[in-house]
């Protein structure tokens, strides 16, 4: 059962995709849509101060639209932003996952099979 479990449970880790914030220098609205995409999580800092972490639903051609964790909707200008990260894969932290979570299925693989062949040595 110890086993089992342990299998169950390295393997749904293995599909952990890693993600980090890229900092989009350039946010006017003719490059914008080059940056964010739909379905995108961001992280707008406001001129005011105001900070909203939002995923993106539409890309207008004078605003974000999101929505927050809380399911409000935000309609943000670009003109009142003053700092934007939007989420990107980090394929180098992904691969080091995967193969960290292959060489820990592999240990319990092994260690679960030396128990059992030591356990049946005692009978």
């Amino acid at each position: 059962m110890l086993f089992r479990s342990a299998v169950v449970t390295l393997t749904l880790l293995s599909f952990t995709g890693c993600t980090t914030m890229r900092p989009i220098e350039d946010f006017s609205p003719a490059k914008v849509h080059q940056h964010v995409q739909v379905g995108e999580e961001v992280h707008i800092v406001l001129a005011s101060g105001a900070v909203y972490d939002l995923v993106v639903t539409k890309v207008e051609a004078d605003s974000l639209v999101g929505r927050a964790e809380s399911g409000k909707h935000w309609r943000i200008k670009y003109d009142a932003i003053r700092h934007i990260e939007a989420e990107e894969p980090d394929a180098f932290k992904s691969v080091a996952a995967g193969i960290g979570t292959t060489v820990a299925v592999l240990y319990v693989v092994l260690a679960v099979a030396a128990y059992a062949f030591f356990e049946s040595l005692e009978e």
